[in-house]
């Protein structure tokens, strides 16, 4: 069974990305204790050519164990919770949901 990932790319409202920071950042240690089809959830700085950290973004790289894993995740209070917490702290966001290849999993 494959597993299925979920990117999300995030551009902050300028002066909220330390708001938007912390909420995302709760929300992803929460998703991993508490979601026990969660195999990943980071939070990621993305970063130019020469290393500097891109201001008003934030990408988060998440794993599930498969799609019904992903339901229960999008199902959970918290993600109605984190809708709401997030409200004028994001001006645009960019969703990829995949099948990960079972050749790269382990």
């Amino acid at each position: 069974m494959s597993h299925i990932a979920i990117i999300v790319e995030f551009d902050t409202t300028p002066g909220k990305f330390a708001d938007f920071e912390k909420i995302i950042t709760t929300h992803a240690k929460r998703c991993r204790e508490l979601e026990p089809g969660c195999l990943r959830f980071e939070v990621q700085y993305p970063i130019d050519d020469s290393g500097k950290v891109i201001d008003n973004k934030i990408v988060v790289n998440e794993l599930y164990s498969d799609t019904s894993a992903v339901e229960f995740h999008r199902n959970t209070d918290r993600m109605a919770k984190l809708q709401e917490d997030v409200k004028g702290l994001v001006e645009n966001r960019h969703m990829i949901l995949a099948k990960v290849s079972p050749d790269t999993q382990k």
